[in-house]
């Protein structure tokens, strides 16, 4: 996002802030959004979840871990996840990118998505499980 002048933050900045604001209002929700400026166009992706997105996803996560290989108590830990530097924890599945896609948060409280296999592998490695991905 370096391409960004303060003046595009602070507009998507007030945007997200709005749909927010607005969502809550009317019993609705949506994760934070990434954006990308091309030229002059501000381009997002916004997904709105009817009710808490949190409590969504998470209720999405244990309905697929039965045939994913993911365990329930995982939505519980915090791991180290070294392409953010950070330890996080998962949300759940984001419902938007479907069984290839799990919604994590960081300590600092950003929210990003992830391929379910690179999460296995980190949990794995952090909780000294080996690389079994077939577990």
């Amino acid at each position: 996002m370096s391409n960004l002048h303060q003046s595009d933050i602070e507009v998507m900045d007030g945007l997200k802030d709005t749909i927010k604001n607005y969502l809550a209002k009317k019993g609705y929700s949506s994760p934070d959004f990434s954006y990308l400026n091309f030229n002059n166009v501000m381009i997002c992706n916004l997904s709105v979840y009817k009710g808490n997105y949190k409590q969504i996803m998470s209720e999405a996560y244990y309905e697929w871990c039965a045939n994913s290989g993911f365990k329930e108590e995982w939505l519980k830990i915090k791991f180290f996840y070294p392409d953010v530097h950070q330890e996080v924890k998962i949300i759940g599945l984001d419902l938007d990118g479907g069984e290839h896609c799990i919604r994590l948060i960081t300590s600092d409280g950003r929210e990003f998505n992830a391929h379910p296999t690179k999460v296995k592998e980190y949990i794995l490695v952090s909780i000294g499980g080996g690389l079994d991905l077939n577990e």
